[in-house]
């Protein structure tokens, strides 16, 4: 996959010009893991704080991020990245840094890091 272009406009992921994702938010930051995309959606237009989506390349849906345990009224994702061990990492409003498993979703781990 690293001779295409990736990009983001507004709610939409293309690949090489054609249109792959139409998110229902807009997207803020995406990673190519593997043979998955993983998008971090604004929270702005979704009911949950479960904002962080994996798509394979036919533009399929794998899954949404487990059930993030509720703090305060807003928990949503605001950074994804990966760490130096190869995890899918993200860290939410509230200050929690949390490792979650690329095939299904789910959060492994959780850190108050804030």
């Amino acid at each position: 996959m690293n001779n295409h272009n990736f990009y983001i406009q507004q709610s939409h992921f293309f690949i090489d010009d054609f249109l792959l994702i139409n998110a229902p938010s807009i997207i803020e930051k995406f990673l190519i893991v593997d043979d998955i995309i993983i998008l971090l959606l604004s929270s702005t237009d979704l009911e949950s704080d479960r904002n962080i989506y994996c798509f394979d390349f036919q533009g399929n849906l794998i899954w949404i991020i487990s059930e993030v345990t509720k703090l305060h009224d807003k928990n949503y994702f605001t950074n994804i990245y990966i760490n130096k061990n190869d995890e899918l990492m993200a860290y939410n409003l509230n200050g929690i840094e949390v490792t979650i498993d690329k095939e299904k979703g789910l959060i492994i781990n959780a850190e108050l890091i804030k």
